[in-house]
């Protein structure tokens, strides 16, 4: 069981109709009717190369093709036989849909000594695969594998589910699954995968891995994409380590080489008060400026949300790249069509609405005359919510995962203070409130101003914090 042929897959030309999904190469194959479905799958039946273990579904629509129904079981010979059923499909007047390619798995996790997996085949009726999983004979159902839970968690069981898509519609699904109420419980693995959760606190993630990983084993060329195995680094409530579901998943852009390129929709697309952006600085890990894109999905949409910058000191460059926008700079209206800069000073009152669908603005920000010090804002708006709901439990487990990840940023530290002092916890919340002065001590004066730090006022060892 190796990297080596996905790897391959991947770095492969002409097999741009497929996704290496964790269900292996898979490509999904767009039809007028079901007749038409089932003699296209007929014609891919016959190309040379297929397998026991090749699934072909047809639809009222489509026909999706699995070459080996687990990425590690890609082989080099598969290369030609994906690019011979595209040319049959080709030939069928079949087209090809990146977006509907999707492989949905269910993780049953258990304590090591309580992992049941001649259960779960039994129960389901399902095949061997390996001796970690096992899959629908039929080929309908998800793959079900197991996972050991980490013994210290007091949870005795849980379950999770994971859904691997193609890389370049992972920040389409996530945005849908906002949309429809959704939220984002840990971006911090973006764009490899996203954990979400709907109202019920329900987990699910959506992963572009292995579709988005580096093309090559050793390719100086591309960014490693690497991710943690390790449970306690993980911004979740519950005891499913998620990101384990993906076995080595990108975690966030390590640059092996002295560059990195993205395009801009490669980048996750996350939300801040209701406004999309994608996080530059966050995607490549820049340390000496912040730089953020917006974008708006309609004419009217709020582009950039009213602020001042007099609390941080910040001042930003504004430049809009695509649509149009208008500004209001301290009650002033600014027209900005495409190619306009806006330079706004710390104080400055700033809006912006889009004038048209998919206007978008690059974000430039920095403190003048000072060190950049990146404070992690990026990694807390999927939190901003629950916190305002009240949700300061919740918000405080998660957090305590992400800044274990995340230890750099100060604002994940305040703010995992402040949950923790309304919920009582008086001493992580001066430990952690300790952290976020150390990294920047400008936190000394807000914890002295924000009220959700009140209950900490009289404690003899937040004088003692802030006399430093």
């Amino acid at each position: 069981m190796s990297e080596q042929g996905w790897r391959e897959f991947l770095a492969a030309d002409d097999v741009d109709d497929w996704a290496i999904l964790h269900g292996g190469p898979t490509a999904v194959f767009k039809v007028a009717s079901l007749a038409e479905a089932a003699r296209l799958a007929a014609a891919v039946a016959d190309v040379p190369g297929l397998e026991a273990r090749t699934l072909l579904t047809a639809a009222s629509d489509r026909l999706t093709v699995k070459l080996t129904r687990e990425m590690w079981g890609t082989e080099a010979r598969h290369v030609d036989v994906a690019r011979a059923i595209s040319a049959v499909a080709r030939e069928y007047g079949a087209t090809p849909d990146r977006s509907a390619v999707q492989e949905v798995q269910v993780a049953v996790a258990a304590k090591p000594d309580a992992i049941d997996l001649p259960f779960w085949r039994a129960v389901l009726g399902y095949a061997p695969l390996h001796e970690d999983n096992c899959i629908d004979p039929n080929g309908q159902g998800s793959t079900v594998w197991m996972q050991d839970l980490d013994p210290n968690k007091p949870l005795r069981h849980a379950m999770h589910i994971d859904v691997s898509v193609a890389r370049d519609h992972a920040g389409a699904r996530m945005q849908a699954a906002v949309a429809a109420g959704g939220t984002v419980v840990d971006a911090s693995s973006a764009p490899g995968a996203w954990i979400l959760a709907d109202r019920s606190g329900n987990k699910v993630c959506i992963a572009s891995w292995p579709d988005g990983a580096p093309t090559l084993e050793g390719d100086q060329s591309a960014p490693e994409l690497t991710m943690t195995n390790r449970p306690d680094e993980v911004g979740q409530q519950d005891d499913v380590d998620v990101h384990r579901s993906l076995k080595e998943a990108p975690r966030r852009l390590r640059s092996v080489a002295p560059f990195a390129v993205s395009q801009l929709t490669d980048i996750a697309e996350l939300v801040d008060a209701g406004t999309p952006f994608r996080p530059i600085r966050l995607h490549f890990g820049i340390s000496s400026f912040g730089a953020t894109c917006w974008a708006a999905r309609a004419a009217g949409d709020t582009l950039i949300n009213a602020h001042d910058e007099q609390d941080v000191g910040d001042e930003e460059l504004f430049l809009v790249l695509h649509g149009k926008a208008t500004f209001q700079l301290d009650g002033t209206r600014v027209d900005a069509p495409a190619g306009t800069l806006v330079h706004c000073r710390p104080g400055t009152s700033r809006t912006a609405v889009a004038d048209d669908a998919g206007t978008t603005v690059l974000a430039l920000d920095g403190k003048p005359g000072q060190i950049y010090e990146p404070r992690g804002w990026e990694l807390w708006t999927g939190l901003a919510p629950l916190y305002t709901a009240g949700r300061h439990r919740e918000v405080a487990e998660r957090l305590r995962g992400i800044v274990a990840k995340h230890p750099e940023y100060p604002l994940l530290f305040f703010n995992l203070a402040c949950a923790e002092s309304l919920l009582g916890e008086s001493t992580p919340a001066l430990d952690h409130l300790r952290q976020a002065i150390e990294l920047n001590d400008e936190f000394r004066q807000y914890a002295l101003d924000d009220a959700d730090l009140a209950s900490l006022r009289d404690d003899p060892r937040f004088g003692q914090l802030m006399a430093g």
